[in-house]
């Protein structure tokens, strides 16, 4: 057994040096993105502030709220970049524990918080506009936004709010409390990128089979949406599959926290495939983003140049997949490592046999 564990030390060193690598690049192209995103809010604001300045005063204050609470949540996806940068370190040198990645869930959920908060606002306002006598939305206009929109961005928040709630649970020590926790984190995930996520999901096909339609010649037909993403910038389904595994293991660590090691590497081998499907979706949506974005660019000319840094934000986080995907390779083989060097259950020895007769 002692030299099956010494094989694995070097595998588990090159394991966490790979993790270590991939949340480096992964929180940096975030942090870019988001940058990005900023900055280039920043540009257009600029271009067209001459145009509405006389026009300032009539714009609605409930669409200036919902845009400060957009800004606000792309402020927190910032700040979960540099958390995950920031934490990278202290996972490679000490393992990752929950107080190594407690800025970044905390960080996540304000983001989904704010971002919630902001369409609640545009929902109510968009539907509180009365059209003029006489006038309806052409036929098949999309999206229709009315009051019964507002379930879905209520959901997003009670979910934000759940998962902040259900991980400071789960950092609790009664193992109660973490079961607690990690029931309220399962459900925050489902509220969040299953049910909250029906409109945009809906919303994208729309305009998937619209561009679909495009003439082919004109430059619009070069253009094809890329996959739906999620928070973390994955592709909308494999981030969900992912989470859910996370707060799946997340219960059974609580469950197996008093059982054997080779328990809990069962659950570190879910992980890691839970890690490939995150990779594999990051790979997608990022360069499939790349590819539109490389299409788009040459169109902008000089205007709009910040868009660069976005570019680079998504090249970085496809980047960042491959190196994911290695780490989660490697976390695997060190969980079969660990299983196969696990010692065998001791026998129940025989009874004594019975004393001699006399």
């Amino acid at each position: 057994m002692t030299e099956e564990v010494s094989a694995t030390s070097p595998l588990m060193k090159q394991a966490r040096n790979a993790g270590y690598y991939a949340a480096l690049v992964f929180g940096a192209g975030y942090l870019l993105t988001f940058i990005g995103i900023i900055v280039v809010a920043i540009e257009v604001l600029i271009r067209i502030l001459p145009y509405i300045g006389p026009y300032i005063s009539t714009i609605p204050p409930w669409l200036i709220a919902g845009l400060i609470c957009y800004l606000i949540a792309v402020i927190f996806g910032a700040i979960l970049g540099g958390s995950i940068i920031k934490n990278a370190k202290s996972a490679r040198d000490f393992g990752i524990s929950l107080g190594t990645i407690s800025s970044s869930v905390s960080a996540f959920s304000c983001m989904i918080l704010f971002a919630g908060i902001g369409s609640i606002i545009l929902v109510s306002g968009i539907s509180s506009i009365s059209y003029p006598y006489g006038y309806y939305p052409p036929l098949g206009y999309y999206p229709t936004v009315g009051s019964s929109y507002l379930t879905y961005p209520i959901i997003e928040v009670v979910g934000a709010i759940l998962l902040l709630i259900g991980f400071r649970a789960y950092r609790g020590k009664q193992t109660d409390s973490k079961l607690v926790g990690a029931i309220l984190m399962l459900v925050s995930v489902i509220l969040i990128y299953i049910v909250a996520y029906i409109p945009l999901r809906d919303a994208y096909a729309a305009y998937s089979s619209m561009l679909g339609m495009v003439p082919y010649g004109t430059p619009i037909s070069l253009v094809s949406l890329p996959p739906l993403p999620g928070t973390l910038l994955s592709e909308a389904t494999l981030e969900t599959v992912t989470l859910m595994m996370a707060s799946i293991c997340a219960l059974l660590f609580a469950f197996l926290a008093q059982e054997g090691e080779a328990k809990r590497s069962i659950v570190g081998l879910i992980l890691s495939v839970g890690g490939i499907l995150f990779a594999v979706g990051l790979l997608y949506f990022n360069f499939s983003t790349v590819s539109l974005l490389s299409k788009l660019l040459p169109y902008t000319g000089s205007m709009m140049a910040t868009l660069w840094i976005i570019f680079f934000g998504f090249l970085v986080l496809g980047i960042s997949g491959i190196i994911v995907l290695i780490a989660a390779s490697l976390s695997i083989a060190v969980s079969v490592k660990q299983l196969s060097a696990q010692p065998p259950k001791p026998s129940v020895p025989p009874p004594p046999p019975p004393p001699p007769s006399t």
